[in-house]
């Protein structure tokens, strides 16, 4: 009966692999759903051109045999890439296509950089082995269980449970296999994290199923009850492993690296200020003349909405970027600044022909914001060059202002409420970091990141709070408070030693963290697409998600096709 989850978990080979964390986070957003699929295809279809042309620079510092396995494996990460992609809409095959990509990344890292110590990702591997290990047993109980019990309904119910629960071990073991090598970082970190989490959740909740079903039979209740706490004592010993890894102090890259990236991000500048003063430059000229029918004014609106939406994420990218003074990623700044300099043209040309079908006081008032918008844009690119981070204030006026005059019958509830979620969880980052400092001075450099990771976090939130249901907004919302989170788990631990001998100082520390894990749920949650329609069927929001997937995925081969004809040309 259960044999949709009597599988081993353990029958995948172990991959250790030693790739970049930025390359992996998308895959292990691929394997946990956290994103959606049509936004994790555009990351990794987007990283990949990045990873082809430094893989082609570097190649001209490698003698001809080293280039040549250079090469050959760059092709071998293409194929798997286009793979991953072709199955990422499938419920099965996404796990393989991974474990090949995995492989090629790892092969072709090593031909670019040789690493001798794999000492933390082979823990990281052992344990996560370990967990899966205790969740295959926990799973092999509860059919044996199943077995025995006559209901049929109650039979379907442990039969969806332990489904749930062996997926969510397959899951675990996946995203351990893709962050291992960079658990150093916080982003890898926060999804093993995170699967780790889902396992013990669906643990304890086909633990709980089996209890009415155990009354009578106590061997079977002890039997249960001993792997079910073996198996969190294994998730617990994972989590730790994680959260003891200290972060790199700086980047993987190294300080000519980034030198190189900082002078790229600032010559792009030069195009983006020119991009974007071309645009100013548009809205002194006389409106277009022609008439719009209702059926094209709806259709121009709904196109403007959605680009003022990616606007308003890619704003939010760029203040992610920007969110470490001392380490910005500039790769990402160049590719957000970028995104700005273009959606801006855009924006205006759409909103000025959307104008016309406005009466004279509405059209002045559309015109003004757009000004706005466009001033504060171009402000934002050309700050971004010295501010050490990113101010979202004055952009976010003048975007919210946009939105409402684009689409007046627009519900601002859901964006006042993600404001003040956002505002509450800041302030209670705020509150925890003072606490945590006057406590324990000497863990004053982790409540200082802690504020400055609340700080970027309110310029995520007020970039993105006039497109909440946008996805974009939803994943730039959430990276950005996993890092808060990170940063405020990371801090509370480091208390905890000094305050073993004050326990009541210690109970209000670990109440403020908890009120802060609670805040950031909320603030999450608030961003997530609405659900309508009866449960079991898709909502219009997930078709449309889903739709938008399938469409894009002729893009990605044409995309990778075109990769690999470069390299062989």
């Amino acid at each position: 009966m259960l044999s949709a989850y009597s599988r081993n978990v353990l029958t995948r080979n172990s991959r250790v692999s030693c790739n970049a964390a930025h390359e992996y986070e998308p895959l292990a957003w691929l394997e946990t759903s956290r994103v959606p699929l049509c936004l994790t295809k555009v990351t990794i279809k987007s990283r990949l051109n990045w990873y082809q042309t430094d893989s082609q620079t570097l190649c001209g510092t490698k003698s001809d045999a080293e280039q040549a396995a250079m090469l050959q494996e760059l092709r071998a990460l293409c194929e798997a890439t286009q793979e991953l992609c072709d199955n990422a809409g499938q419920a099965q095959g996404v796990g393989d296509a991974i474990g090949k990509y995995t492989d090629a990344s790892t092969k072709l890292v090593y031909c670019a950089t040789p690493r001798a110590d794999n000492e933390m990702e082979n823990e990281i591997l052992g344990l996560t082995t370990d967990a899966c290990g205790k969740a295959s047993e926990l799973l092999s109980q509860v059919q044996q269980l199943t077995e025995r019990v006559a209901d049929a309904g109650a039979a379907a119910e442990l039969d969806r449970c332990g489904a749930s629960a062996a997926d969510a071990a397959q899951a675990l073991l996946t995203v351990a296999q893709a962050t291992a090598s960079t658990m150093d970082s916080p982003c890898c970190k926060d999804q093993l994290i995170s699967a780790a989490q889902k396992l013990r959740g669906c643990a304890d909740e086909l633990t709980a199923s089996c209890e009415p079903h155990t009354a009578q039979l106590p061997d079977a209740r002890r039997q249960l009850g001993a792997s079910h706490r073996q198996l969190a004592d294994s998730l617990d010993k994972l989590v730790q492993a994680c959260k003891k890894i200290p972060e790199a102090s700086q980047s993987s890259v190294s300080q000519p690296q980034r030198e190189k990236q900082r002078l790229k991000f600032m010559n792009s500048l030069t195009g983006a200020r020119n991009r974007l003063y071309d645009s100013e430059q548009q809205l002194k000229q006389p409106l277009p003349k022609h008439q719009l029918t209702p059926e094209q004014a709806a259709a121009l609106e709904q196109r403007l909405s959605q680009r003022l939406a990616q606007l308003n994420a890619a704003v939010a990218a760029l203040a992610a970027a920007k969110d470490d003074p001392k380490n910005p990623d500039w790769i990402a700044a160049e590719q957000a600044v970028k995104e700005i300099s273009e959606l801006m043209p855009l924006i205006v040309q759409d909103s000025r022909q959307l104008s016309s079908t406005k009466d004279g006081a509405a059209q002045a008032a559309m015109l003004e914001e757009l000004k706005a918008l466009s001033h504060a844009s171009r402000s934002l690119c050309e700050n971004s060059e010295t501010d050490p981070t990113i101010s979202t204030k004055d952009f976010h006026k003048a975007a919210s202002k946009l939105k409402f005059i684009v689409s007046p019958t627009t519900d601002k509830t859901k964006e006042k409420q993600v404001v003040e979620l956002g505002k509450a969880a800041c302030k209670q980052a705020e509150r925890l970091a003072l606490n945590a400092q006057t406590a324990c001075p000497a863990q004053a450099p982790l409540a200082s990141r802690l504020q400055k990771a609340a700080g970027s976090l309110d310029s995520v939130v007020q970039a993105t709070s006039p497109s909440p249901s946008d996805p974009r907004c939803g994943a730039a919302v959430k990276s950005s408070a996993d890092n808060v989170r990170h940063c405020a788990e990371q801090l509370t631990s480091s208390c905890e030693p000094p305050l073993m001998m004050r326990p009541e100082a210690w109970q209000q520390l670990l109440s403020c963290q908890r009120q802060l894990m609670n805040d950031l749920d909320k603030l999450v949650q608030a961003y997530q697409p609405e659900v309508s329609g009866p449960m079991g069927t898709a909502s219009g929001h997930q078709e449309q998600q889903r739709l938008k997937f399938i469409n894009s995925a002729s893009g990605t081969k044409s995309r990778l096709n075109a990769v690999d004809k470069m390299l062989k040309e």
